[in-house]
């Protein structure tokens, strides 16, 4: 089996090659060859430790608390900063826990084995509760490491946490974790102690001076401490010193968030006046971000400035067809809400350009078609509440989405990152 699974990798590789027009040299072939056995051989290794007490038990203790303690406690995903060493240190493993049981998956890809924990309802009593411990590995059976038997009262409390997990931060953050901060700042966030978070926030700020995620999550954790207006200064003045199109389009979405309208339209304008690029070290397509922008101004009514970062997106190359269909339905409508029935038709007809190299995707048509008749009727009331049209599929760009966090940062009122409350998901009541 495993010398199948290197097979089809080093096929997916050499497939690369070929998909970039550049057959692979002989020595490049035995290069992939050898990367790809080295990654099984520590693979392998990796299973031989996962076997042994020294990593397997730990596990199965901290585990078995977390299923036994209040879910929300945890996010969606754990990193390995929720394991104990020194399974943790092993690899990026994500986890998953719930009251019936709790995942750690190791590997990905072609591969996939890690621990699993499961109750085990026969020999559970209202007197104890037992948790069964299992190494999986894909396409073999799983293996039981060992079993661990807990009052049904014991649980990690929220005050408890704090002690187990943030140790875990720390070692990812001296190792160069990306997110590593992020998820830190969240997690205290998740405890309610915003004061450390926002010590944390400083921390990430001295150690990376020049991260826009590290000042974007400092100021809204400031909110959280009834420091709004200075900590929205204090990030307007540094975009200011180091400005782009995608900082602004970041002050702008955490104004909305926040509920600053007119410091949102200012951001956008602010927008409109930088190179339509990505910078490097920035989040977000450029597209992603202008097209959010201009459903910001024009959720706010401003409908000149709406068109007229529609109209940055529209001259730029190289067009990308899916955001210049949606640019366009966003300039049909402020056009629509002008007054200028005529032109916001023409700009839903070519939508319909657009949408033809989408032809198999018959919600295009679905979606396009309710938008187009709200035009044709001049009907102001549908079209001023753009919740009704946007794209059911378009999120605001979110910068903390990484974490699986993001409702930490931001306020109580944000009613979730979906642009369209229809959309599949959406947190919007």
């Amino acid at each position: 089996m495993i010398r199948i699974r290197i097979l089809l990798v080093v096929l997916a590789l050499l497939n690369t090659f070929r998909a970039q027009a550049a057959d692979p040299t002989e020595a490049e072939k035995k290069r992939i060859y050898e990367q790809v056995n080295a990654a099984w051989q520590r693979i392998k290794q990796v299973e031989a430790k996962l076997r042994s007490p020294e990593y397997y038990a730990p596990v199965a203790q901290r585990l078995a608390l977390y299923c036994q303690s209040d879910p929300k406690l945890f996010p969606e995903r754990l990193t390995s900063a929720w394991f104990p060493e020194p399974a943790a240190d092993l690899l990026d493993g994500d986890g998953w826990v719930n009251p019936r049981g709790a995942d750690i998956e190791f590997g990905g890809g072609f591969y996939h084995f890690g621990y699993s924990l499961k109750g085990d309802g026969r020999r559970s009593t209202r007197a104890k509760k037992v948790w069964n411990l299992y190494l999986y590995r894909e396409d073999r059976a799983p293996i039981l490491l060992t079993s661990v038997t807990l009052k049904p009262a014991a649980q990690v409390t929220a005050g408890e946490l704090p002690g187990l997990i943030e140790g875990g931060f720390d070692r990812q953050i001296s190792a160069g974790k990306a997110y590593a901060y992020c998820e830190k700042v969240a997690f205290q966030l998740r405890t309610g102690r915003i004061a450390v978070a926002e010590e944390t926030c400083r921390q990430w700020i001295q150690a990376k001076p020049e991260s826009w995620q590290a000042r974007l999550a400092l100021t809204h954790v400031r909110c959280r401490a009834n420091d709004s207006e200075t900590a929205a200064t204090d990030l307007v003045g540094w975009v200011k010193a180091h400005q782009n199109f995608a900082y602004w389009s970041y002050v702008a979405l955490f104004a909305l968030r926040e509920q600053k309208v007119p410091m949102a339209l200012d951001a956008v304008r602010a927008a409109l006046k930088q190179p339509f690029i990505e910078p490097p070290g920035t989040e977000g397509n450029r597209y992603y971000l202008g097209t959010s922008d201009a459903v910001v101004a024009f959720g706010n009514g401003d409908y000149d400035l709406c068109l007229a970062m529609c109209e940055k997106m529209l001259e730029a190359t190289p067009q990308e067809a899916w955001w210049r269909r949606s640019t366009l339905r966003v300039k049909a409508g402020a056009l629509a809400m002008k007054g200028d029935a005529v032109a916001a038709q023409s700009s839903m007809e070519d939508v319909k350009k657009v949408a033809g190299d989408h032809a198999d995707n018959p919600a295009f048509a679905a979606a396009d078609q309710p938008l187009a008749a709200a035009i044709a009727r001049k009907d102001i009331s549908y079209l001023r509440n753009w919740r009704n049209w946007v794209d059911t599929v378009e999120n605001w760009f979110d910068p903390f989405q990484e974490t699986g966090e993001s409702r930490f940062f931001y306020p109580e009122s944000w009613k979730g990152d979906t642009i369209n409350p229809k959309a599949e998901g959406s947190e919007v009541p």
